[in-house]
C-alpha cells in the first residue's frame, strides 16, 4: 500500500475538485505522503495533534500554521478529533486524526469547504476501519 495513492487519488483526484493540497503524517510528525510543494513541518503537525487531542487554547489564541501559512481556527471538535480553519475569505483547511495519523487537506478559492471536509472525513473513516 502506498500512502501517496490516498493523496493523489482520494483527496486531490476525486471529482468535484475540492482539495488543492494534502498530506498524511504520523501523529509524531513523520511524513507518510504529501502533495507536491506542500511543505508541512513536523512541528506544525505535532502542534495540530496537541491542539486537537490535548489543549485547544493555543488554536484560539494563535490559530494554526500549515506550510508556514497562518490559519484562523473556526472549529475544533475533540470528539471527532478534527479542526477546521480558514485563511482569508476563500481558503482553509481540514485536519483530522485517525488512530495513528493526521490527515490534512487545504482548499482554495473556487472550492467548497464542506466538500473538502467531507472528503477528509470519509478518508479518515476508511483509515480507522483499516486500523490506521
Amino acid at each position: 500500500m502506498s500512502w501517496q495513492v490516498y493523496i493523489d487519488d482520494t483527496l486531490l483526484g476525486a471529482k468535484p475538485k475540492c482539495v488543492a493540497k494534502a498530506a498524511i503524517f504520523s501523529q509524531d510528525g513523520l511524513q507518510w505522503a504529501t502533495s507536491s510543494g506542500f511543505q508541512v513541518t513536523a512541528q506544525e503537525v505535532t502542534t495540530i495533534v496537541h491542539g486537537i487531542s490535548v489543549d485547544q487554547t493555543p488554536f484560539h489564541e494563535k490559530g494554526l500554521r500549515l506550510s508556514g501559512e497562518k490559519y484562523t481556527v473556526v472549529r475544533v471538535d475533540p470528539d471527532c478529533r478534527m479542526v477546521y480553519a480558514r485563511r482569508g475569505k476563500d481558503a482553509g483547511c481540514c485536519c483530522q486524526l485517525t488512530n495513528r495519523a493526521l490527515v490534512i487537506a487545504v482548499y482554495e478559492a473556487g472550492m467548497q469547504a464542506g466538500q473538502c471536509n467531507n472528503r477528509v472525513e470519509k478518508l479518515v473513516d476508511y483509515l480507522k476501519e483499516q486500523k490506521f
